[in-house]
């Protein structure tokens, strides 16, 4: 067959044939139909009615659809190429915040601003945070776009919250109270404020997941709370589960100042018991972040959330010199820039020791 211009192809026995869009599926998938016909000019003629007449029809059965096939849609395809901790939080604001909102709505008496209206709206009511003000308008712009609806949704920014870090004060205290032989909670603390491992993934860690000898902690696993889809009537369940991402399986160097007390706990354990909790059940991450919190209350250290060891661990790396690269794969980072970003705080004397390097050069 040859090829012209208007995609109209000349078959071997004389006939005419193209293909046109008979509909396009969620996700920009599109469905094609074939026309033949004795001439060029027959086929073209085809095509032409054929487009419009699906184009019609398409337009007809979406202007009756309501928004909540298409999130259903959009939820459908998410499912399973996500983790259930992240498709339970897109659920969690799709039934909450757009849903209730829009679901029931027909799209073709939809204006083209209605979801940027809803935006601002929220926006001036100042009921919720702008942090989940962007999240709920990102989930809807994701829905637009994987059903290829022609509505508009800008994006506000996220609010960059500040990092905390402990102080140096704090460091000592924790260091002098968390070295222990004789609690593992405790001991938990400063495991994850010398490795920067996340909560979940310090309640995962099992006796397996440590190899002493070369010094080593994998992090394959973690411990989250997610919804509840069973009929076992409780609304959430924990689950012991795959990382963050990809990047979130690891292997972490352990400072030598932690080798005897690991030796300690590890001793007579069973290989699959839990580390924290030296049993075959994990403590979950909200148990868990409670115990810390009364830990700080009674050694006098300003309440902060437990991530902050994770924040000033790559604190007290970048200071020390650590390459971004190197810290970023210990964190467990899909970007050295979440990293650069998200993560490191120089501390003010830090800042302070740098100034006055710049100055004594100069004086040099």
């Amino acid at each position: 067959m040859e090829r012209n211009f208007n995609c109209i192809y000349k078959r071997k026995d004389g006939r005419y044939e193209t293909r046109f869009v008979k509909k396009v599926k969620e996700g920009g998938k599109k469905i094609y139909g074939y026309v033949q016909g004795n001439s060029y000019r027959d086929v073209k003629i085809k095509k032409i009615r054929l487009e419009a007449y699906y184009k019609e029809k398409s337009y007809i059965e979406s202007y009756e659809q309501s928004f909540n096939c298409k999130i259903d849609n959009w939820l459908n395809n998410k499912k399973p190429k996500i983790k259930m901790s992240s498709y339970t939080t897109y659920v969690t604001i799709v039934e909450n915040r757009i849903r209730p909102i829009f679901g029931s709505q027909k799209l073709g008496y939809m204006k083209k601003d209605t979801f940027n209206n809803y935006i601002i709206l929220l926006q001036q009511k100042k009921e919720l945070s702008l942090n989940t003000i962007h999240d709920i308008a990102i989930i809807l712009k994701q829905i637009i776009t994987y059903n290829n609806l022609k509505f508009e949704i800008n994006v506000p920014p996220k609010l960059q919250k500040e990092i905390s870090v402990f102080t140096t004060e704090d460091i000592k205290i924790i260091e002098k109270r968390a070295l222990t032989y004789n609690n593992r909670y405790i001991f938990g603390i400063i495991l994850s404020l010398y490795t920067g491992i996340r909560i979940g993934e310090l309640c995962a860690l099992k006796k397996s997941d440590f190899d002493l000898r070369n010094l080593i902690m994998k992090v394959e696993h973690t411990v989250i709370r997610v919804k509840n889809n069973d009929s076992s009537g409780y609304k959430t369940k924990v689950i012991y589960t795959n990382p963050k991402s990809k990047k979130s399986v690891r292997v972490i160097p352990i400072p030598d100042i932690l080798r005897n007390y690991l030796r300690h706990y590890l001793k007579n354990m069973a290989e699959n018991n839990f580390f924290l909790t030296n049993s075959d059940k994990a403590i979950e991450p909200r148990s868990y972040s409670n115990i810390y919190h009364r830990f700080l209350k009674y050694w006098g250290i300003k309440n902060k959330k437990f991530h902050t060891t994770r924040h000033t661990f790559a604190t007290k790396a970048d200071e020390t010199q650590m390459s971004t690269k190197a810290l970023s794969e210990i964190l467990g980072h899909s970007s050295t820039s979440i990293t650069q970003s998200l993560y490191i705080h120089p501390s003010l004397n830090y800042k302070r020791n740098c100034i006055n390097n710049i100055y004594m050069k100069k004086a040099d």
